[in-house]
């Protein structure tokens, strides 16, 4: 599967999903401590699960280049009655990054003639900062890339952020009703490898927003790597260069102007 769940949940969706009833469930299938705030545990959960929804939703980098690219092409050949259903299907952050450079040309123009290609043009120039001729690939001539006003493609890109997400906010939500870590490991130690308390409610919530098929044991392994090498990369001392000569300096941990050497001020 790829970056998204197959049927995310709606933010408007999660206050009826994760009701009292839910939150209760939540805490007994997790074993909440006694002591925890419960109304704080319930509106963390809610906010991990809005949060889901909104980025559940939101297209990877190469969807929204392709939204762009596509736009593109359709006003340069002139295609009105595509740009308009194009325009009208625009994620929101392809509309930003094309609202940043100007207004997007209304529905009437594009039916229109006598404003049709003008409006394409205004489209062609919101999609596009410019372009080359690039050799085809059968070497016959060339052709015209443009240079879009999206960000590239790529090949990795993250698949799972928005199930990662919600439990980096899942694991806020236990720390702020408890006033400790959730657990960092995802089962127990003992022999029958069951699964922790904390990642029990994980996995509930996963299925819950629409994600039941993610591995709940990557996501909170792959936090708890992460936050190690965040951990090592403050560590670690990092060396700079001043004046032609190489300083190492402190930990950035405990970094403050008079560890400078007097000869890099």
């Amino acid at each position: 599967m790829g970056r998204k769940a197959r049927n995310p949940i709606a933010a408007n969706d999660v206050p009826r999903v994760f009701d009292e009833a839910c939150i209760e469930r939540l805490a007994c299938i997790g074993r909440l401590p006694t002591h925890a705030d419960k109304a704080k545990f319930a509106a963390g959960v809610r906010e991990a699960a809005r949060i889901f929804a909104r980025d559940a939703c939101s297209p990877n980098v190469n969807e929204l280049h392709n939204e762009i690219d596509g736009l593109y092409w359709a006003a340069e050949q002139r295609r009105y009655e595509e740009v308009r259903q194009r325009i009208e299907r625009l994620s929101k952050p392809s509309l930003y990054l094309l609202t940043k450079r100007g207004e997007l040309p209304a529905f009437d123009s594009l039916r229109d003639p006598a404003q049709h290609d003008r409006a394409c043009a205004v489209v062609e120039r919101l999609c596009a900062v410019g372009g080359r001729n690039a050799s085809r690939s059968d070497r016959r001539g060339t052709v015209w890339r443009p240079l879009l006003n999206a960000p590239d493609k790529q090949r990795n890109f993250p698949r799972r952020d928005a199930e990662r997400n919600l439990v980096m906010w899942l694991q806020i939500a236990w720390l702020e009703a408890t006033g400790v870590r959730a657990p960092q490991t995802a089962r127990h130690a003992d022999a029958g490898r069951s699964l922790g308390s904390f990642a029990r409610i994980a996995q509930e919530c996963l299925r819950l927003v629409g994600a039941a098929d993610a591995d709940v044991v990557e996501l909170i392994n792959e936090l708890r790597r992460r936050r190690r090498h965040a951990a090592t990369c403050l560590d670690h001392p990092l060396t700079f260069s001043r004046r032609g000569r190489r300083y190492m300096s402190p930990s950035v941990t405990h970094w403050n102007e008079a560890h400078v050497p007097t000869a890099a001020r």
